[in-house]
């Protein structure tokens, strides 16, 4: 139903006229009683493809070291803080960039020196050195830096012109899903169904890498065990709230509700109106059948089954050799 025909029949329904109730006053009416009805029935069914990320959250008191020699303009021989200010969420991208600029500020003159991110690890290119070495922090005095080095390159790296870390230590275990999902139904490691696990210690600064097979939700954000070192599928199923318009008219439709439902959004608007001409009694009666709406959807989303086939396989936690 558009929105023209829910307010028509909530009109009906209410006794209200157009003169009574303008359509510019019913437009925002009927968004919050949709709103509210998906609310009540914890959320509308969504399903999301979520691009694996990594994120930084640098400290100014993190660091490492780092030593270049032989090279033009970017020989260095220093402990280096991670950040000159304190992040949360940086990407591979903006961690990149802020590692060249504290590497270059370091390094003083006028440095060449690059770092990329690049499939999970970062690249530090000094152009024409003949050695570069990235290690733990050698300061021993009592303002030290935190050793941020498994966190950023995966651990010691080394090499001549450049030198390539590895996956850096925990980077993908906390992605981010849409802040309006409500429940999370399954999540899905590209043909394998994770197993959802209450267990807080499983997660956090994870030592292990490679295909996730268990999940924790917390807030917004999916925690994964192991932390997934490549780019694959990672599919959402869940019940969250729609995307509702901003500005709708007449002609706008709700077509994330089957229309068997629409039917309780003009009960439930109808019970706004009733309650604003001060008929308490009868705004009562028709919220008694805007709720009958919510009862229907919830008990016949939870009586369906789409499922046609066999279910997909669970990965196994062990391997098995040729």
């Amino acid at each position: 139903m558009t929105y023209a025909e829910i307010a028509t029949l909530a009109r009906f329904l209410s006794r209200t006229t157009t003169s009574g109730v303008a359509d510019a006053s019913l437009w925002p009416m009927i968004t919050e009683t949709f709103r509210d009805f998906a609310v009540n029935v914890h959320g509308l069914p969504a399903t999301d493809y979520i691009e694996v990320a990594a994120r930084f959250f640098p400290r100014t008191h993190f660091g490492y070291h780092l030593e270049i020699t032989g090279s033009t303009n970017n020989n260095v021989d220093k402990d280096i803080a991670a950040t000159d200010s304190d992040a949360d969420d940086q990407t591979g991208d903006q961690m990149a960039t802020e590692l060249q600029a504290q590497i270059r500020t370091a390094i003083g003159g006028t440095p060449d020196l690059t770092v990329t991110w690049v499939d999970f690890h970062f690249v530090v290119n000094a152009i024409d050195s003949t050695a570069i070495a990235i290690t733990s922090p050698e300061d021993t005095t009592e303002d030290v830096y935190v050793d941020y080095t498994r966190e950023l390159f995966g651990g010691e790296i080394s090499g001549t012109t450049s030198a390539t870390g590895t996956f850096p230590l925990g980077c993908t275990e906390i992605q981010t899903i849409p802040s309006d999902v409500i429940t999370v139904n399954k999540v899905m490691w590209d043909t394998y169904s994770l197993e959802q696990v209450n267990d807080q210690a499983m997660f956090g600064l994870q030592e292990s890498s490679g295909d996730p097979r268990y999940y924790k939700v917390r807030g917004s954000f999916l925690h994964l065990y192991p932390c997934p070192n490549q780019k694959k599928r990672l599919y959402v199923s869940s019940k969250r709230l729609p995307v509702f318009p901003a500005a709708p008219d007449g002609t706008t439709t709700i077509t994330e509700l089957p229309i068997a439902y629409h039917h309780a959004i003009a009960y439930g608007v109808s019970a706004l109106l009733l309650e604003g001409a001060f008929e308490a009694y009868l705004a009562r009666l028709q919220r008694v059948e805007y709720e009958k709406g919510i009862r229907n959807y919830t008990c016949a989303y939870n009586n369906a089954t789409t499922d046609t086939k066999a279910r997909s396989s669970n990965r196994l936690w062990y391997g098995v050799e040729a």
